[in-house]
């Protein structure tokens, strides 16, 4: 939720004025130290949301599917710190260590996307986006998949039809059913 709100700063304070304005906001157009640092962000967000997805799904799949709910805070606050460095870490190499092309916030097709640097190879999107995106996608669609599956099974009634009926929701001794309305409750 931080990291959106973040992305959305980002959008406010760089893209729309840029849209406004019709100009990438710098003298040096996409490589002024203002553009720099909001086309940086920008990816760094979207690394730790990928990140967070794939964290996300495999900690359900842990809690509801494993039994495993010794999650402790601690954990959770190193695993997200561990998810932000590798962000911040993979941006900066795909920014500005790959000299084929930059991530870059467009303000006239408002949007953004890669400008390459004549013929060569993306390998920001070769070697991280592209990787990042499939490993995320499989990732969350097969833990959510046993996750469905363990909670259909849960509330299978004892006649085999699957349901949610009050039986299983409303059984305290039912334990997968509780650690499924703790990810699913509000707080």
């Amino acid at each position: 939720m931080i990291n959106d709100q973040f992305l959305l700063l980002c959008h406010l304070m760089y893209l729309v004025p840029a849209v406004l304005e019709q100009s990438y906001l710098s003298k040096n157009g996409t490589n002024g130290p203002f553009p720099n640092l909001m086309n940086w962000s920008l990816l760094s967000g979207w690394y730790v949301t990928s990140f967070t997805l794939a964290y996300v799904a495999v900690t359900r799949l842990f809690v509801i599917v494993l039994h495993q709910p010794n999650m402790s805070r601690s954990l959770a606050v190193l695993s997200m710190f561990f998810i932000f460095l590798l962000s911040w870490i993979m941006s900066y190499i795909a920014q500005f260590e790959f000299l084929c092309c930059e991530l870059i916030f467009n303000p006239f097709n408002y949007g953004y996307g890669y400008v390459s640097n004549g013929n060569l190879t993306n390998y920001s999107n070769q070697y991280f986006d592209f990787p990042l995106n499939n490993a995320v996608s499989v990732i969350t669609v097969g833990c959510y998949m046993v996750v469905r599956h363990q909670i259909f099974q849960t509330a299978l009634p004892s006649h085999g039809v699957y349901s949610t009926n009050t039986h299983c929701s409303t059984n305290p001794n039912n334990s997968t059913v509780n650690k499924i309305n703790s990810f699913t409750k509000e707080p």
